[in-house]
């Protein structure tokens, strides 16, 4: 249809849209990595895109969309910046697929804003009784400002009111008359806050006062806008704080007993499996131990490499075997010590589906010294 303009017209319309729409294109591949663009990409903040990179990754709310197989797509009214929108048509043309982006934030979208705004703000106004009521129920407290260093209630006062430096006026507002209390400073850095566009809340911190009868109370403050109306909120927190210190607390230990308890059971098992894996290289083992049961001496000559057992030597049965076994052996040392005869004992490692039985017979072999002989026992 547009073929039947008059060449005047498609020249007007032409000039409509490059220099009043403020275009912006973006050419991609088959996959949808950005290879070239142009126009007035920083009017929609696209200035720093990456070339070579996946545009998806880079424009969030294209998740999904791209790369699209054919057609066109179009998106209306996609707020782009702040107070910036654009129309987005998403086309295809050969191996290439193309972002056009097109500026619509016009008088008329501008008066939807307004509108919308003012539609929420007489939404607030009618919630306000309700909020209201709401806040009479919660220890909380949020002051308006309304003048210098005097605000408003915004719902019921809580009793610790003045703890925090505010006093009723015969006007019916509180107002800060202290300089030592904190939340008289606070509020000078929060009206340096409020006159910026930095952050959306801007905290105190925690301070502690403590009321008439000596009790500590501890308090943080909140200034945040909403509309233009400044806020400032303050919270009784020590309580909550001792909840989630001990929360924390508690959730620490837990983890660090399950480490340490995890750490000896794995240690129980690598013993366990050693000692298993030794006596059945060896047929039989010869300790020579003293009264605590400690290794002075070890043979297995039947293994192929003894060399390789003599790490044991200076250290405990319980560090060589699982502690029953061992105890069961530093026993029998005892009872061999005070007879001068032989003593025998038995244990079994491994799974208890799966374990095998060995015998250790103790007799003495010097003065304080006591030799050791560990076999398997035949099923």
């Amino acid at each position: 249809m547009i073929d039947n303009f008059p060449d005047p017209v498609i020249s007007f319309l032409r000039r409509l849209l490059l220099e009043k729409r403020d275009p912006a294109y973006l050419v991609l591949d088959r996959e949808g990595r950005l290879l070239d663009s142009g126009g007035k990409l920083d009017l929609y903040g696209l200035q720093g895109l990456k070339t070579g990179e996946f545009l998806s990754e880079q424009m969030h709310f294209l998740q999904g969309m791209l790369p699209f197989e054919s057609g066109e797509v179009s998106l209306p009214f996609i707020e782009m910046t702040r107070d910036t929108y654009a129309d987005i048509h998403l086309f295809q043309n050969g191996d290439f697929h193309y972002v056009l982006l097109v500026d619509v934030t016009s008088a008329g979208v501008q008066q939807s804003i307004l509108q919308q705004k003012a539609n929420d703000l007489n939404l607030l106004k009618n919630q306000r009784s309700g909020l209201e009521r709401l806040l009479c129920e919660i220890d909380l407290l949020f002051l308006e400002k309304t003048g210098d260093l005097a605000f408003d209630v915004i719902g019921k006062a809580p009793a610790w009111i003045e703890l925090c430096g505010l006093r009723l006026s015969p006007d019916g507002q509180f107002r800060l008359v202290s300089e030592l209390e904190f939340l008289y400073n606070f509020a000078g850095r929060a009206e340096e806050f409020w006159r910026t566009e930095g952050k959306a809340r801007f905290k105190s911190g925690p301070w502690m006062i403590s009321d008439n009868a000596g009790k500590e109370w501890q308090f943080e403050a909140t200034a945040f806008r909403n509309g233009d109306r400044k806020i400032i909120l303050v919270e009784p927190v020590v309580q909550h704080w001792d909840a989630r210190f001990d929360l924390l607390q508690k959730a620490r230990e837990s983890s660090l007993n399950y480490r340490k308890l995890a750490k000896k059971e794995k240690a129980l098992r690598e013993k366990e499996l050693r000692s298993r894996l030794l006596l059945k290289a060896v047929p039989d083992w010869i300790f020579v131990i003293n009264a605590e049961g400690k290794v002075l001496d070890l043979k297995a000559s039947m293994g192929k490499n003894p060399s390789i057992f003599t790490e044991f030597i200076g250290q405990p049965l319980s560090e060589i075997f699982p502690k029953e076994a061992a105890r069961k052996m530093i026993d029998c040392v005892g009872l061999a010590r005070s007879s001068q005869q032989l003593q025998s004992c038995t244990f079994e490692l491994g799974p208890a589906k799966a374990s095998i039985r060995y015998e250790a017979r103790v007799v003495p072999a010097g003065p304080d010294e006591f030799a050791v002989i560990v076999r398997d026992l035949p099923e």
